[in-house]
């Protein structure tokens, strides 16, 4: 399964649910050329950045799916993920949709779906452990997929350099 597939899902969900909550129970139907509404949703996963793993017996190849990293459940896991992924790399992947109000057709109930997905890989600098406890003793890391953040104090830390694609 591509791992791009569950944040679109999430975002899709998420953009849906409010869509569907907030238009009917104002009773809003839309009609031709009327104004549309529209709900932008998203969400991110990051995966540590596994190599295929080759055995002596024969060059074989294991299938080892990259480790989803959700958001820590204590400062102890948070610390856990950032030792795993210091001097390493990991991919963020962050699903976007759109729910877009239009005239209801058989293939649209009232909304339009758009969807993307963002991949960027973040290369980590390798630190020392007392910068790491320290990033974590902050709690910046606390509330957010993978267990850090680059709009903060993490792209000072970790980020040794990014490759951004969109798909």
């Amino acid at each position: 399964m591509c791992m791009s597939v569950r944040p679109v899902a999430t975002a899709t969900e998420k953009a849906v649910e409010v869509y569907e909550r907030f238009i009917p129970p104002y009773g809003y139907q839309p009609k031709p050329f009327d104004t549309i509404f529209s709900f932008v949703s998203a969400d991110t996963v990051v995966l540590s950045r596994i190599e295929p793993a080759t055995s002596n017996l024969g060059g074989l190849e294991h299938d080892i799916r990259p480790e989803i990293h959700e958001k820590p459940t204590s400062k102890a896991d948070n610390l856990r993920i950032v030792f795993d992924m210091n001097g390493r790399s990991c991919e963020v992947v962050t699903g976007v949709s759109a729910a877009k109000s239009v005239f209801p057709i058989l293939t649209a109930p009232g909304y339009a779906i758009k969807l993307m997905d963002e991949r960027s890989v973040v290369y980590f600098a390798p630190n020392p452990v007392s910068l790491l406890e320290a990033y974590v003793d902050e709690g910046e890391g606390l509330d957010r997929a993978g267990d850090f953040t680059l709009q903060g104090l993490g792209k000072y830390l970790f980020a040794m350099s990014m490759e951004i694609g969109i798909t």
